[in-house]
C-alpha cells in the first residue's frame, strides 16, 4: 500500500479508541467529582456525628448533675421535713394548751363573776341585817348599853370582807397568771409558724388545704379571734364588786351610833 494512500481501517480504529479514550476520560472526572463529594459527605456527616456526640456528653453531663442535686436535695430535704412536722407537732401542742388555757380562765372568770355576786348579795343581807338591828336597838331603852360592847354582825360582816378581798386578790393575780401565760404560748406559737414558713421557703413547699387556703393562713383566724377573747379575760377589777363601797354606809353608821 502507497504511504500517501488513506487508511480507512486504521482510522477508524484510532477514532474508536480516540471516542473510548474521551468516554473513559470523562468517566474517571466523573468518578473524581462523585469520590470528591461522597468525601465531603463523610466529612460533613463526621462533623455531624462529632457534634452530636458532644450534645450526647453535655446532656449526659447535665442528666449526672441534675442527678447529684437532687440526692443532695433529698438528703437535705430529709431533716428539715422532721423538723417541719416535730415543729407542727410542737406548734399545735402549743395551740391546744393555749385554747386551754383560755377556756380555764373563762370559767375562772365567770366563777369570779359568780363568787362576786355571790359575795355580794351576802354582803348586802348582813348590811340589812345590820342596820335593822340598829334600829330596833336604837329604839329600845337598852341601846346605849348595847352599842358599847362590839357587835358580833359586825365582826361577821368584816370577815365576809375580809374573805371577799382576799378572794377578788387571789383572782386578780390568778388572772394575771393565766394572761402572761397566754401571752407566752402566743409568742411561742408565732415562733414556732415563722420558721415553719422559713422552712418551708426553703424546701419550695407550699401545702394547700382543701379549700385552697394554706394552714397557718387557716390558723391566723383563731389565734385573732383568741386574742380578742383574751380582751375579754381580763380580772374584775375590785372597783366592780363594790364591797369598799358599800361597807361605808355601815362603818358610818357604827360610827354614828358610837358617837
Amino acid at each position: 500500500m502507497p504511504p500517501n494512500q488513506p487508511n480507512n481501517g486504521n482510522e477508524g480504529l484510532v477514532s474508536k479508541l480516540q471516542e473510548a479514550l474521551a468516554k473513559f476520560r470523562k468517566d474517571r472526572d466523573q468518578l473524581h467529582r462523585s469520590k470528591e463529594l461522597a468525601l465531603e459527605r463523610c466529612r460533613l456527616i463526621k462533623a455531624e456525628e462529632e457534634a452530636l456526640l458532644n450534645t450526647v456528653q453535655t446532656m449526659r453531663d447535665k442528666h449526672n448533675h441534675l442527678l447529684t442535686s437532687k440526692t443532695k436535695i433529698e438528703t437535705q430535704m430529709g431533716p428539715l421535713e422532721a423538723k417541719v412536722q416535730k415543729d407542727t407537732i410542737e406548734m399545735q401542742f402549743q395551740h391546744n394548751e393555749l385554747l386551754n388555757a383560755r377556756n380555764k380562765i373563762q370559767q375562772l372568770n365567770n366563777q369570779l363573776e359568780e363568787t362576786s355576786k355571790a359575795q355580794q348579795e351576802r354582803l348586802q343581807k348582813t348590811q340589812q341585817l345590820v342596820c335593822d338591828l340598829r334600829t330596833q336597838q336604837g329604839s329600845s331603852s337598852t341601846a346605849s348599853a348595847a352599842l358599847e360592847e362590839p357587835l358580833p354582825l359586825d365582826d361577821q360582816v368584816r370577815g365576809l370582807k375580809k374573805e371577799m378581798d382576799h378572794n377578788i386578790d387571789f383572782m386578780d393575780l390568778l388572772a394575771k397568771a393565766m394572761d402572761e401565760s397566754i401571752r407566752q404560748m402566743e409568742s411561742k406559737v408565732q415562733f414556732y409558724r415563722v420558721q415553719s414558713s422559713r422552712m418551708e421557703e426553703q424546701m419550695g413547699i407550699a401545702p394547700m388545704e382543701d379549700d385552697g387556703t394554706r394552714e397557718e393562713d387557716r390558723q391566723e383566724e383563731p389565734n385573732q379571734q383568741g386574742q380578742h377573747q383574751s380582751a375579754s379575760f381580763a380580772p374584775v377589777p375590785r372597783a366592780q364588786v363594790g364591797n369598799e363601797t358599800d361597807m361605808q354606809p355601815m362603818i358610818s353608821t357604827r360610827g354614828t351610833a358610837h358617837a
